[in-house]
């Protein structure tokens, strides 16, 4: 890969890594922020749920805005949102003002993950978009490795705030290095045809176009069971197998870990493959994982070590789902780039918001619910690739427009 490429994927990487960040680095901070706050049983969690929330919202707004002005004001306007939102989450008085913020937070911490996908597309399609996006999908997973080990490692010296000053000091060198490094991407010609105004109608085009919603829909399901695991993995391996704030760091590391690793294998075998039989093996293997996490936990019998390397097996397994649906479902979508990106992002996100809020519902003192609900993603998601994933896709690339 050229010089200017890997700088690219640098900065496409950093932006896109505030989102996790944001998500995974106070995950180990929940309890002792419930107890801050005086929240009842099960109310903390909402905090991850804002987050979604805004995420979402970010990006269907942002998406569109950015076809239309372009990619590098928007991102510039999204971390300096994000950047505030921190501050906002460190001096929070109330656990309502900290769901605000977390909400603000998340719409700026949106714009990484939908500028890095859409700008990719503006430059590449085939198979070095793929490399490009498993580059991004890398520093996604790496960035969960980095967050609860360096959350943790705050919480022993400083209280939870720090960590969201410290989100506010990352998010500060990002936006300087994007306004120093990343160029527009957005051709004059492109930004001319767009229309914001008409987001709700190319949104509504999406969702119906054979070429789009089974790989953006699938995407949707993994990331959803994904962040359903992230909303309650603190509260499964702390306090129902009793885990340290630092072992769980570590458990929840290998995760991300193994995620990057696979990423970055599926960014040489997409050439070799082609995306779509990538993601229908790595779905079946993901739907056997799932049955037998599921029904495992069905028994009441799920020990630690079982669980944990079930979970394992399913986030890194995501390396070779979410690279690969993420370049078919933007393939051909080169006008409509930054909306298909940014429906693509909220769907995911909204996924996560849903399966978040079931398994803070159905809470019950054990991991059988989260469980449950990986293996139903798991399981759907497969079906949805088995059935409707095209052949066609892995033509040759059109070029990017």
């Amino acid at each position: 890969m050229e010089r200017h490429h890997k700088v690219l994927a640098a900065c496409f990487g950093a932006i896109s890594a505030l989102g996790p960040l944001a998500m995974d680095m106070y995950l180990a901070a929940m309890p002792s922020m419930a107890a801050h706050f005086g929240a009842e049983h099960g109310r903390i969690e909402l905090s991850v749920m804002a987050f979604f929330v805004g995420f979402c919202l970010g990006q269907l707004v942002l998406g569109p805005v950015s076809d239309r002005t372009g990619r590098k004001p928007v991102v510039l306007i999204g971390i300096a949102l994000y950047c505030a939102a921190s501050l906002g989450c460190m001096i929070a008085g109330s656990l309502n003002q900290l769901i605000f913020w977390r909400v603000v937070q998340g719409v700026g911490g949106s714009v990484g993950m939908v500028i890095a996908m859409a700008s990719i597309r503006d430059l590449f399609t085939g198979a070095m978009a793929a490399r490009l996006l498993s580059m991004v999908v890398m520093v996604l997973g790496l960035a969960p490795v980095i967050a609860p080990i360096l959350g943790s490692a705050i919480l022993m010296v400083a209280p939870w705030q720090v960590i969201f000053a410290t989100l506010a000091g990352l998010s500060g060198l990002v936006l300087l290095a994007v306004f120093l490094l990343l160029p527009e991407t957005r051709s004059p010609e492109a930004r001319a045809m767009s229309h914001p105004t008409r987001a709700l109608g190319t949104y509504a085009m999406l969702l119906f176009r054979k070429d789009y919603i089974p790989y953006a829909g699938t995407m949707a399901i993994v990331q959803g069971g994904f962040f359903g695991y992230i909303a309650v993995a603190s509260v499964v391996l702390m306090s129902v197998y009793g885990l340290s704030p630092m072992a769980f760091a570590l458990v929840f590391a290998s995760n991300a870990l193994g995620l990057a690793i696979c990423s970055r294998i599926c960014g040489g075998l997409t050439e070799k493959l082609g995306a779509v039989r990538i993601t229908r093996r790595a779905n079946l293997f993901r739907a056997v994982v799932g049955l037998v996490l599921g029904g495992w936990a069905l028994t009441g019998t799920l020990p630690l070590v079982a669980f944990v390397v079930l979970c394992f097996l399913l986030v890194a397994s995501l390396g070779f789902v979410m690279p690969s649906c993420s370049v078919l479902s933007l393939e051909r979508q080169g006008q409509h780039a930054g909306a298909a990106a940014a429906l693509m992002g909220a769907l995911g996100f909204g996924a996560g918001a849903v399966v978040s809020a079931l398994a803070g519902m159905l809470a019950d003192g054990t991991a059988m619910p989260i469980s449950v609900l990986l293996s139903g993603s798991a399981i759907l998601a497969f079906l949805v690739s088995a059935l409707t994933f095209s052949a066609d896709m892995e033509t040759a690339p059109q070029p990017a427009r």
